[in-house]
């Protein structure tokens, strides 16, 4: 496996001092692919995603880890934005929906017709332009109903997931 072959995503579960961070290895590919394990998503803690590269092939020092990540989803930010923002300067809901929609299609889960729609729409224009506000106005998209599909998405990604703390 070469190192253009895989990326890895790190996950923000709260924007404390003790952030909880877990990361996820994904394999390129048409649809990039996070590692599974008995269908879950396998996420890893900061050791462990270390002793996880390494089983790969790819040897990567403790403190060097954080060049290796490709895309950060923060939990709280995502939510700030959808709640609160109508500009996304750095691009952080577009790689948050791409990501979760990879994630969600390698469990092989599906979104509602509404949810998916709705997403999609959203998805498309951010590819094209970080404000969004009136965008959201214009196609009567609540913050509320994002705010939903999120929280969704959140939660079937958590129960379809395996943490490895360290190996």
């Amino acid at each position: 496996m070469k190192r253009e072959d895989i990326w890895i995503a790190e996950f923000i579960f709260d924007q404390s001092e003790t952030a909880i961070k877990l990361y996820v290895i994904f394999l390129t590919g048409e649809t990039d692919k996070p590692i599974l394990s008995k269908d879950k998503i396998c996420f890893y803690s900061r050791n462990a995603i270390l002793t996880k590269l390494a089983s790969l092939g790819f040897s990567v020092l403790s403190d060097k880890l954080d060049d290796e990540i490709a895309l950060s989803y923060d939990v709280s930010k995502v939510m700030d934005l959808i709640l609160f923002r109508s500009i996304d300067n750095e691009a952080s809901l577009i790689n948050a929906i791409n990501t979760l929609l990879d994630m969600i299609k390698a469990i092989n889960m599906n979104l509602s017709e509404e949810y998916r729609t709705i997403l999609y729409l959203f998805a498309d224009h951010l590819t094209f332009n970080r404000r969004y506000g009136k965008f959201l106005k214009e196609n009567k998209i609540s913050s509320d109903v994002l705010k939903d599909i999120f929280y969704w998405i959140n939660g079937l990604i958590l129960s379809n997931m395996v943490v490895y703390q360290d190996c």
